[in-house]
């Protein structure tokens, strides 16, 4: 029987799942009309950040690279996302800092 070479690629023996933890990172407000406030843990501050905004079929709606401010927070204007539930991602270099549900209205 014909047997394709993609056969022959050992499947992946982890997955990476980055739960919403409680204290990582707070958004607000939430609800909100696409203008909130990140704030990571104080070991965050000054970080370089890359911000993603998640639809629910895993799309990336909306992003923005950036700077935390000194009080590790970080003001996101994404007015014009269109009503609905989202999850928002905080990444550094070498990690995701966090994830929260937002919902836009």
């Amino acid at each position: 029987m014909w047997k394709s070479p993609k056969q022959d690629v050992a499947p992946p023996t982890s997955v990476s799942i980055v739960p919403f933890t409680e204290n990582a990172l707070k958004v607000y407000p939430n609800p909100s009309n696409g203008q909130f406030t990140i704030v990571a843990g104080n070991d965050n501050a000054n970080a370089n950040v890359t911000v993603h905004i998640i639809d629910n079929v895993g799309r990336i709606a909306w992003r923005s690279n950036g700077t935390l401010n000194g009080n590790s927070s970080y003001q996101i204007n994404a007015v014009g996302l269109a009503k609905g539930n989202y999850i928002i991602e905080v990444a550094n270099s070498s990690s995701i800092i966090g994830r929260k549900p937002i919902v836009v209205y």
